[in-house]
């Protein structure tokens, strides 16, 4: 029997909804290496039951309310607020609502690089990514509405958020982690242009324990944060030469650089040239050299 719990509150009305791709096929995909293929939202009682033999598309599942099982390898699963799972294909569907009742959002591909992009996200079986990005469903949802071309292309890059939303899980999540890394992110996200931030002193403004911080950011982020630091500053730093003509030691100073020197040391790594060479364009020459060769 599943447990209840505080997010598995009652599934009163029941409400199926779905959008089938029908504009040019395989062709419409043509050329994308992820295509939706379909997707849908589904509000169900206690009663449902679905089971379907081997389906040759992957489908992702992501629960918003109540909780479902789905079955694999002859094993059951339940699946929670806030947590995804995936079908590959070739894979039999079941699937069956909770004792409260489930309600989810799903999405299938059938793109030729669909479980290579799986991979690239670093999606497993399931994991607890968060509340669904409802949004993002609805947006590939309205742009599959439209039987064009045009339509069946935006809902596939559209599903990029999907994916990127769920994987956020890292390897098969790690349950109520995942607040605590956000709230790091927005701690580094507003005094990475501070020299002196680093991780003891962010670890030390939200209470944590430094190892409890690197564990918790890097399972979430893929990162660490020190690493998301480092990034967050050349970015800014990169920006700040591209649209001013402030000098380098300021442009350092404000994107949290020690010294003009250590910019410069990390700009060339990035892009193969001085911040000046930068500024003036020429990485873009040096990319195009490298593309070329």
């Amino acid at each position: 029997m599943m447990r209840k719990d505080r997010d598995a509150a009652p599934v009163r009305e029941e409400r199926r909804r779905l959008v089938f791709r029908v504009a040019g096929g395989e062709a419409a995909g043509r050329g994308l290496p992820l295509v939706v293929r379909s997707v849908g939202c589904y509000r169900v009682g206690r009663d449902f039951a679905e089971r379907h033999g081997p389906r040759w598309f992957t489908e992702l599942f992501w629960t918003i309310r109540g909780e479902g099982l789905w079955r694999l390898d002859g094993a059951a699963r339940r699946a929670r607020a806030g947590e995804f799972f995936i079908y590959r294909p070739g894979e039999p569907h079941e699937l069956a609502a909770g004792p409260e009742g489930w309600e989810y959002r799903w999405i299938t591909f059938d793109g030729r690089d669909t479980l290579r992009l799986l991979d690239m996200f670093g999606l497993s079986r399931s994991g607890r990514a968060g509340p669904c990005p409802e949004e993002a469903f609805e947006r590939v949802e309205a742009a599959l509405s439209r039987p064009t071309l045009e339509g069946v292309r935006e809902a596939s890059v559209a599903a990029y958020a999907i994916l990127a939303a769920a994987g956020r899980s890292g390897a098969g999540g790690r349950g109520g982690e995942g607040g605590g890394a956000e709230a790091v992110r927005r701690e580094l996200d507003a005094r990475y242009t501070e020299p002196d931030a680093g991780v003891e002193t962010i670890a030390a403004t939200l209470g944590l324990h430094r190892t409890t911080l690197l564990r918790t950011f890097t399972a979430a982020y893929g990162v660490t944060p020190s690493t998301y630091l480092a990034r967050r500053r050349l970015q800014h730093a990169l920006s700040l030469l591209r649209t001013t003509a402030i000098p380098v030691a300021e442009v350092a100073a404000a994107a949290g650089f020690r010294s003009a020197e250590y910019l410069a040391r990390v700009v060339r790594a990035e892009t193969g040239g001085s911040p000046r060479a930068f500024r003036a364009g020429a990485d873009e020459r040096e990319r195009r050299r490298r593309f070329v060769a």
